[in-house]
């Protein structure tokens, strides 16, 4: 772990606390630093994946009547199935774009397997410490586990990023960083003011994934203060609205 990462912002917002300020970096959250950074060249990878079949999608997809496109209800081995078949009947022109969007496809799925699987050599040396999972798909909460049961509900699963620079230290320490945002079911016991109050923005979470905790936690400060001067802002508008009124009012009276 470089000295670098070491000092990179954690604790409350609103002083210029750091990883070495609230503890020394450990052994468990220098682990997680490379978790985190693993995790995001696989959330690069499947992004990348998810692309490129989009495009075999969309290349093997019956039109409609007026041109377009339903919305596609096969599943992937369908659309492997109809674009062997378009490729198989495609025009001589039509060929070098068959050809490189195999070569893409093969690509992304190397890409996505090898990211898995440096992951999973690195997570062999887990064992079992503390751990916050910021949800990144959409606007949510802290949880100790990517299998709490009120996630992956919808089409899609729950996508997550690790918050390193807290591994292995209680839960106060979370709410200390980052606000009431722990997972009431993760976390039981923990006070009712500190669960499921402030869900984090997912455009903020996913820098978390994108691109480190060191830049998450200047992208929350930045939502957080531009939430607080939407809400000063509203707050005195709202005064200014009154004062009228109230002042209409007494010239009417």
């Amino acid at each position: 772990m470089s000295e670098e990462v070491g000092q990179r912002r954690c604790g409350s917002l609103n002083d210029s606390a750091t990883v070495t300020g609230m503890n020394a970096v450990t052994p468990e959250q220098a682990h997680d630093e490379i978790m985190l950074t693993l995790w995001g060249a696989l959330y690069t990878a499947e992004a990348r994946l998810d692309t490129v079949r989009s495009w075999w999608r969309s290349l093997s997809a019956p039109r409609t009547r007026n041109g377009g496109y339903d919305r596609d209800p096969r599943t992937w081995t369908e659309v492997v199935a109809d674009f062997e078949v378009a490729e198989a009947a495609a025009q001589s022109w039509e060929v070098e774009t068959f050809v490189r969007y195999r070569k893409h496809l093969t690509e992304a799925i190397d890409a996505q397997l090898a990211a898995a699987q440096a992951l999973n050599i690195h997570e062999q040396s887990y064992t079992g410490w503390q751990r916050y999972f910021l949800v990144t798909s959409s606007a949510g909460l802290v949880h100790a586990s990517t299998r709490c049961h009120t996630c992956n509900k919808g089409r899609s699963a729950t996508q997550f990023a690790l918050l390193p620079s807290l591994s292995g230290r209680s839960h106060e320490a979370l709410v200390e960083a980052l606000g009431p945002s722990l997972c009431s079911v993760c976390w039981p016991d923990a006070p009712v003011a500190w669960t499921d109050e402030q869900r984090i923005s997912p455009n903020v979470a996913t820098v978390l994934a994108t691109e480190g905790e060191e830049a998450f936690w200047k992208a929350l400060a930045a939502s957080r203060a531009a939430s607080a001067k939407r809400a000063a802002t509203k707050a005195r508008n709202d005064a200014e609205l009154a004062a009228r009124r109230a002042a209409r009012a007494a010239a009417q009276s």
